[in-house]
């Protein structure tokens, strides 16, 4: 490669890595499809164009995108670690679960692995294989903040509230600026009914990163909890806005409809939760009793 196409390269590998820092995916992926125009080999371009799409919630464009570069080069950590996180998203647990293994083949002592294949056991539905890989994650890297975040993911899962709690609690004092400690936190607390500290652990977590979806909802939770339904009405509507694929969104927003006696609203979202999730079962037993109340409704009620 010629001295100058490869200076180019750099100042787009360059420029890509601090856009995407920046939180400018759309800019950063044109700079990584710039590099690549120069050289398709360029792993740095790939990984951090993969990167950018995930962020953009274009994740079957990430899967191709790591596909391409993984035939290059197949033992890149981190493209094999976007590769999983794409095939999660696009909700291929299976197949997210065999990519794990790949990794880890490559280097069994790297904590990320096993935080990864902890979060795809949950969705699998096997919190006690995940749990083990958490604790095994933390046995590796005790000071690793994250482990305790999706340890304490876990145990909530598995309804072992003060054990998450002593997670989070354990993720801040290792990083005291983790969202997602603060988010779990405030999850176990609402299922404690402790909703006023659940909403103080929300804002903790909403200051430090305000497009925390999850954050919303977990407020939403609480502020329903303490019959503050429109106020929780509006949270999950700021949630949608962050993540308009959440099942659990649309579940819970159904739900304070329902309280609110709007009946027909209330369907429309349990039945956009089902679309996304039709293993929901707040919005599958939600719609059972909308349909019925509908039924039974006068057509002023409705």
């Amino acid at each position: 490669m010629a001295f100058i196409s490869l200076l180019q390269k750099g100042i787009f590998d360059v420029r890509s890595a601090f856009l995407f820092h920046r939180k400018n995916y759309e800019q950063a992926l044109e700079s990584c499809e710039q590099a690549l125009a120069i050289d398709p080999r360029d792993n740095e371009a790939h990984y951090t164009k993969a990167a950018a799409l995930i962020q953009l919630g274009r994740y079957q464009e990430a899967l191709e995108a790591c596909e391409r570069a993984l035939a290059i080069n197949p033992h890149h950590i981190e493209l094999l670690n976007n590769r999983i996180i794409s095939l999660f998203y696009l909700q291929r647990y299976r197949e997210a679960l065999a990519a794990c293994e790949h990794p880890m083949r490559i280097n069994s002592r790297k904590s990320t692995a096993y935080i990864m294949r902890a979060i795809v056991l949950v969705k699998l539905d096997r919190p006690r294989l995940a749990l083990r890989d958490c604790e095994w994650a933390i046995y590796i890297d005790p000071g690793n903040s994250v482990a305790y975040v999706n340890k304490a993911a876990v145990l909530l899962q598995m309804k072992r509230l003060q054990e998450a709690l002593s997670a989070c609690e354990r993720a801040l004092a290792l990083n005291p600026r983790n969202d997602v400690a603060y988010t779990n936190r405030a999850w176990a607390l609402v299922e404690m009914g402790q909703n006023e500290e659940a909403l103080s652990a929300c804002e903790r977590a909403l200051a430090l990163n305000p497009s925390n979806d999850a954050a919303y909802r977990h407020k939403a939770e609480a502020l329903s909890q303490l019959d503050r339904q429109e106020e929780a009405l509006a949270n999950c509507e700021q949630a949608l806005v962050l993540d308009p694929r959440d099942d659990d969104t649309y579940a819970l927003k159904g739900n304070i409809l329902h309280i609110l006696g709007r009946y027909e609203e209330a369907l429309a979202s349990c039945e956009q939760a089902l679309v996304l999730n039709p293993h929901n079962d707040m919005a599958s037993n939600n719609k059972h009793w909308m349909v019925r109340k509908l039924q039974n409704a006068s057509p002023q009620e409705t």
